[in-house]
């Protein structure tokens, strides 16, 4: 059973290439989750977190391209968010990589914490700006 069902009519933001990303990062939440239900955390952590990273460089930046081609008003708040996920994301890397313990429940609340507040919080207020623009 995942921990996070994808539900379009609650984490939609009428844009289908962020929603198909937002539904990816779904998908990596649930991985970590069903990996720490198994007890195989170690096995999936380290490329877990280089498709977070790849999340983070790609879809982060599609989003402020287009903010920034139409002038969202939030674009530099919704920047440094996004610079904090990537940096949050980027800290747990460095951790493993220096083979340390990263913590992967840690992982998994701060990738829950994003959803709902950013993507269902933040994302969501760009959807009606969007709207009609054809992004």
């Amino acid at each position: 059973m995942s921990l996070i069902e994808w539900d379009a009519t609650r984490f939609s933001v009428n844009v289908k290439r962020f929603d198909d990303d937002h539904r990816e990062l779904v998908d990596l939440l649930n991985d970590l989750h069903s990996a720490l239900k198994a007890g195989q955390t170690r096995d999936i952590l380290a490329p877990l977190l280089g498709k977070l990273t790849d999340y983070a460089r790609l879809h982060m930046s599609d989003e402020e391209v287009a903010m920034e081609r139409y002038g969202y008003p939030e674009l530099a708040a919704h920047k440094r968010e996004h610079a904090e996920f990537a940096e949050h994301v980027a800290n747990i890397r460095r951790t493993l990589d220096a083979s340390q313990v990263a913590d992967a429940i840690d992982l998994m609340d701060f990738l829950r914490a994003w959803l709902f507040n950013h993507i269902l919080g933040t994302d969501r207020l760009y959807a009606r700006f969007f709207a009609g623009k054809n992004v």
